[in-house]
């Protein structure tokens, strides 16, 4: 019966290992709750916990399980080990180095501790200014005209972030689109990182514009509503050629799955030179942040150009695939049917690179 136990114990953890590594934290977490029930006081399990509440984010819980895994376990090194990764990635980096230092006067060599080691060596103060992340991207579109020769469009962006302090961020982005005459236009958004969400404010301009916006403003956020669901909600004002229009498009995304994100927005356009205009748009992706993710969308929704408001349809699918800790390739393919005015088939392709990689 005990052999019993312990085997059914083993498949238990297999599995808790497992979902964890999908991303299923509900179904690690109710695993190592049953068997902790029957064994309230084993480290083993108190460590376990802690990994997973770091997983989420949860900092304090995973304190509170490795520190009484700790108490229980005095001179067990994996839990020391638990413990000083914690702290490293809850930013406590002296606490963490403490730790990461007492383990090697015990044991140099111990599994996983070089990992540790190479990550305090690399850390920078997340405080400090610094660059995040740099981005470019390029895009070829077949554009169909009713009763006109076909043109083929293309467009460039270039993006840099800039993190200011540990919560904001500020991105600044140049875009180039050529059709028969060109657009550059530029811009400056503020992220701010907030507890259970987080906001923005962006500002763009357009100088001599053909056909995008002379000048925008726009702000939004979003914060969780419940563990799977998250409100968001995105404003934004625009002058164009012979026009003026505000955007309001609330929203929901949802964590149906593991690895599975939905996410729903109502868009509102009033101005223009017509009534209040509705639509919506709903994104799917698939994947995890560390690992190749597919996603794909369809719209339908008042759009706007220098030329007035249009209904557009649109429909996009691609990939994103992390390469290392610090590249990332997306390819993407995008149709639009803007009614009355154009039909757009599109590839883009994007690079981008983090700086603060951990």
């Amino acid at each position: 019966m005990a052999q019993d136990s312990a085997g059914k114990r083993a498949d238990l953890l297999l599995i808790a290992e497992k979902a964890v590594g999908d991303g299923d934290l509900t179904l690690a977490r109710e695993i190592l709750e049953s068997l902790r029930d029957a064994s309230p006081e084993d480290a083993d399990l108190l460590r376990r916990a802690a990994n997973v509440e770091a997983a989420s984010g949860n900092y304090t819980a995973a304190l509170a399980y490795i520190y009484q895994a700790s108490g229980l376990a005095p001179g067990d090194l994996d839990i020391a080990l638990a413990r000083a990764n914690i702290h490293f990635w809850n930013e406590d980096i002296a606490t963490s180095r403490m730790i990461a230092g007492e383990i090697a006067e015990q044991a140099a060599d111990y599994p996983d501790l070089d990992k540790l080691q190479s990550r305090l060596a690399q850390w920078r103060n997340p405080d400090r200014v610094r660059l995040t992340a740099f981005a470019v991207s390029t895009g070829l579109s077949d554009i169909a005209f009713t009763g006109r020769q076909s043109e083929a469009w293309s467009e460039q962006a270039a993006a840099l972030g800039i993190a200011v302090s540990r919560d904001l961020t500020m991105t600044l982005t140049a875009e180039r689109e050529a059709r028969d005459v060109a657009d550059e236009r530029f811009s400056l958004r503020g992220d701010l990182r907030l507890d259970g969400g987080a906001i923005y404010l962006s500002a763009a301009i357009t100088p001599d514009a053909n056909f995008r916006e002379n000048w925008s403003i726009s702000a939004g956020g979003e914060t969780a509503l419940a563990r799977s669901t998250a409100v968001l909600f995105d404003l934004r004002y625009a002058e164009y050629a012979n026009s003026r229009i505000l955007s309001v498009q609330p929203g929901l995304r949802f964590y149906a799955f593991p690895k599975v994100t939905v996410s729903g927005r109502a868009i509102t356009l009033l101005g223009g030179g017509g009534d209040l205009r509705i639509g919506g748009a709903i994104r799917l992706e698939y994947g995890g942040e560390d690992k190749a993710r597919l996603f794909a969308g369809a719209a339908s929704y008042p759009d706007i150009e220098a030329d007035g408001v249009r209904q557009l349809r649109s429909g996009t699918f691609g990939i994103a695939v992390p390469v290392g800790n610090t590249l990332s390739i997306t390819a993407s393919t995008n149709y639009e049917n803007r009614r009355n005015s154009y039909r757009r088939i599109s590839a883009v392709l994007a690079f981008s690179i983090r700086f603060d990689a951990k």
